[in-house]
Protein backbone atom coordinates (compact mmCIF):
# COMPACT_ATOMS: atom_id res chain seq x y z
CA UNK A 1 0.00 0.00 0.00
CA UNK A 2 1.10 3.43 -0.76
CA UNK A 3 1.63 6.44 1.48
CA UNK A 4 -0.96 8.90 1.28
CA UNK A 5 -0.44 12.40 -0.73
CA UNK A 6 1.00 14.30 2.34
CA UNK A 7 3.82 11.88 3.18
CA UNK A 8 4.68 11.20 -0.53
CA UNK A 9 5.43 15.11 -0.82
CA UNK A 10 8.97 15.72 -1.95
CA UNK A 11 9.18 18.49 0.83
CA UNK A 12 8.17 15.63 3.45
CA UNK A 13 11.51 15.88 5.02
CA UNK A 14 13.11 18.51 3.57
CA UNK A 15 11.43 22.31 3.71
CA UNK A 16 8.44 20.90 5.95
CA UNK A 17 10.89 20.21 8.80
CA UNK A 18 12.62 23.47 8.75
CA UNK A 19 9.11 25.24 8.55
CA UNK A 20 7.87 23.28 11.49
CA UNK A 21 10.87 23.64 13.63
CA UNK A 22 10.36 27.78 12.90
CA UNK A 23 6.74 26.88 14.73
CA UNK A 24 7.87 25.13 17.05
CA UNK A 25 10.92 27.31 17.92
CA UNK A 26 8.26 30.32 18.03
CA UNK A 27 5.91 28.00 20.33
CA UNK A 28 9.09 27.46 22.67
CA UNK A 29 8.81 23.84 22.11
CA UNK A 30 12.00 21.63 22.70
CA UNK A 31 13.70 18.49 20.83
CA UNK A 32 12.95 16.39 23.52
CA UNK A 33 9.31 16.71 23.73
CA UNK A 34 9.54 16.76 19.56
CA UNK A 35 11.49 13.20 20.41
CA UNK A 36 8.69 12.37 22.83
CA UNK A 37 6.26 12.90 20.53
CA UNK A 38 8.02 10.81 18.15
CA UNK A 39 7.92 7.47 20.64
CA UNK A 40 4.24 8.27 20.72
CA UNK A 41 3.85 7.49 16.91
CA UNK A 42 6.22 5.30 16.60
CA UNK A 43 3.88 3.60 19.00
CA UNK A 44 1.41 3.32 17.06
CA UNK A 45 2.97 2.54 13.37
CA UNK A 46 1.24 -1.28 13.71
CA UNK A 47 -2.35 0.21 14.25
CA UNK A 48 -4.57 0.89 11.41
CA UNK A 49 -4.31 4.45 10.02
CA UNK A 50 -7.79 5.42 11.79
CA UNK A 51 -7.07 3.93 15.48
CA UNK A 52 -3.51 5.95 14.78
CA UNK A 53 -5.76 9.15 13.65
CA UNK A 54 -8.01 8.79 16.87
CA UNK A 55 -5.52 8.38 19.39
CA UNK A 56 -2.99 11.05 18.23
CA UNK A 57 -5.96 12.89 18.26
CA UNK A 58 -6.41 12.61 21.60
CA UNK A 59 -2.86 12.91 22.47
CA UNK A 60 -2.49 16.23 20.94
CA UNK A 61 -5.91 17.32 22.77
CA UNK A 62 -4.55 16.51 26.47
CA UNK A 63 -1.17 17.89 25.36
CA UNK A 64 -2.30 21.31 24.21
CA UNK A 65 -2.31 22.74 27.34
CA UNK A 66 1.50 22.50 28.46
CA UNK A 67 2.81 21.74 24.58
CA UNK A 68 0.71 23.92 22.52
CA UNK A 69 2.38 24.06 19.33
CA UNK A 70 3.57 20.47 19.45
CA UNK A 71 -0.31 19.96 20.22
CA UNK A 72 -1.17 21.98 16.81
CA UNK A 73 1.55 20.14 15.22
CA UNK A 74 0.11 16.76 15.86
CA UNK A 75 -3.45 17.19 15.34
CA UNK A 76 -2.49 18.61 11.85
CA UNK A 77 -0.62 15.13 10.71
CA UNK A 78 -2.85 13.10 12.86
CA UNK A 79 -5.96 14.22 10.24
CA UNK A 80 -3.58 13.75 7.07
CA UNK A 81 -3.08 9.59 8.56
CA UNK A 82 -5.21 7.90 5.78
CA UNK A 83 -2.69 4.92 4.93
CA UNK A 84 -0.72 2.04 6.85
CA UNK A 85 2.72 3.30 6.27
CA UNK A 86 1.89 6.92 6.91
CA UNK A 87 1.96 6.58 10.95
CA UNK A 88 5.55 4.83 10.40
CA UNK A 89 6.37 8.24 7.66
CA UNK A 90 5.30 10.23 10.44
CA UNK A 91 7.33 8.81 13.31
CA UNK A 92 10.21 9.24 11.24
CA UNK A 93 9.45 12.19 10.20
CA UNK A 94 8.56 13.49 14.32
CA UNK A 95 12.47 12.11 14.89
CA UNK A 96 13.76 13.85 11.94
CA UNK A 97 12.47 16.93 12.96
CA UNK A 98 13.53 16.51 17.13
CA UNK A 99 17.04 15.39 15.48
CA UNK A 100 17.02 18.81 13.33
CA UNK A 101 15.82 20.73 16.38
CA UNK A 102 18.77 19.51 18.64
CA UNK A 103 21.51 20.05 15.92
CA UNK A 104 20.10 23.57 15.31
CA UNK A 105 19.82 24.73 19.15
CA UNK A 106 23.03 23.23 19.87
CA UNK A 107 24.67 25.05 16.93
CA UNK A 108 22.84 28.18 18.49
CA UNK A 109 24.66 27.78 22.18
CA UNK A 110 28.10 27.74 20.47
Amino acid sequence: MQPSAPFRDREFNGATLLEEWAELRAGQESPLSVAHAALEVRALAAAPAVEARARLSQWATAARQHTPALAALMLRWAGRLRTAPDTALLAGHLERLALLGEALENGRRK
